[in-house]
């Protein structure tokens, strides 16, 4: 479990951090203005009957040296499972999908706001447009939009 990390192109991996206070990484985005910024979701929230809980989203600034948990995630039923991250290309908006729904920070982490109510298996950002990003729910084959009115 964790996050690994290879040095030479992939040939061999070395753990970035064996002391998380979680290991299971089900998500994992980089910030594409800043490499250096990773964030971490936790939780293995696909319906798999061995599947284990997370425990929030983790945070680095250092390449994945050192880790911190964002602590509005911690402890926090909704962030049990988190399935998908995604990063707006300008780095200024992060999503979360997790079992219970989609949310986005209010400020850098601190809070967050549910912006759907049905949980995402995926989230992305439109490449061109950092306004603009979808959410898909595998279980419904449903995909979710900002214009889409089914959701709050």
């Amino acid at each position: 479990g964790g996050v690994w990390r290879s040095t030479n192109g992939g040939t061999t991996w070395a753990p970035t951090d064996d002391l998380m206070a979680n290991l299971a990484i089900c998500s994992l985005v980089m910030d594409p203005t800043d490499p250096d910024t990773l964030y971490a979701g936790t939780g293995e929230g696909f319906s798999n009957v061995d599947a284990i809980r997370g425990d929030g989203i983790f945070r680095t600034t250092n390449g994945g040296n050192s880790w911190a948990r964002l602590v509005a995630t911690s402890g926090n039923s909704d962030f049990q499972f988190v399935n998908s991250l995604a990063i707006s290309s300008d780095g200024q908006s992060l999503l979360a999908g997790t079992t219970t729904g989609l949310f986005r920070p209010t400020d850098p982490g601190q809070s967050w706001t549910r912006r759907l109510s049905v949980g995402p298996g995926n989230v992305a950002f439109d490449p061109s447009d950092s306004a603009n990003a979808i959410a898909g729910r595998p279980r419904n084959g449903r995909a979710y939009s900002p214009t889409d009115r089914r959701h709050p």
